[in-house]
């Protein structure tokens, strides 16, 4: 009997030893191939002290497993840019004033030249309001008219490049203006003068 016992305790041993072998992941690398682990090393404070990832964690990452850079390609100064008919001005109309909002906006899309290619963006102009706070226009009111705007405005530039978070390859590119307006000048514009 004690040699059944032994002989069973040092199988037990000896299966005990081999099961964390048995137990482990099968290796997913292609033969002659590393596998590949990515490791974050953060201090005490959370912060990111090391990582070896192949792409910046410096850089925004969405859940598609994409990041953006956003690069600033220029200002341009643009003064007196004829944005067209006012937007809430679309109809020819018999009236004696136009009073424009100081606080309210319409958005007034723009595209603005960065070397090769036009940027788009928007501008805010003020809203058209019949009451309140604003600046108001004279018009002839027995003449049909309508307000044209022009802008003077500096014009950011930037481009935003999306890229793939594993392969750094460049998915799309899209560039936009961002404005900051120096002025809005409105000019009441008659059908019959035109």
């Amino acid at each position: 009997m004690k040699k059944f016992v032994s002989m069973f305790l040092a199988l037990a041993m000896c299966l005990s030893l081999a099961a964390p072998a048995m137990a482990a992941e099968p290796n997913n690398a292609m033969p002659g191939e590393e596998e590949s682990f990515y490791d974050i090393s953060f201090d005490n404070s959370e912060n990111v002290v090391d990582y070896n990832m192949p792409f910046s964690l410096e850089a925004p990452h969405a859940e598609d497993h994409t990041y953006s850079t956003l690069t600033f390609l220029g200002t341009k100064y643009v003064v007196e840019e004829d944005l067209g008919y006012h937007p809430d001005t679309s109809l020819w109309v018999n009236v004696a004033s136009y009073t424009f909002s100081k606080t309210q906006t319409v958005e007034v899309n723009i595209g603005v030249i960065f070397g090769n290619e036009i940027v788009q963006g928007t501008i805010g102009v003020g809203r058209s309001v019949s009451t309140g706070v604003g600046r108001t226009i004279n018009a002839d009111q027995t003449r049909y008219s309508k307000v044209r705007v022009y802008a003077t405005y500096y014009a950011d530039a930037y481009r935003c490049d999306i890229y793939d978070e594993f392969t750094n390859e460049l998915i799309s590119s899209s560039s936009y203006v961002s404005t900051r307006p120096v002025g809005i000048k409105y000019v009441v514009e008659y059908r019959d003068s035109l």
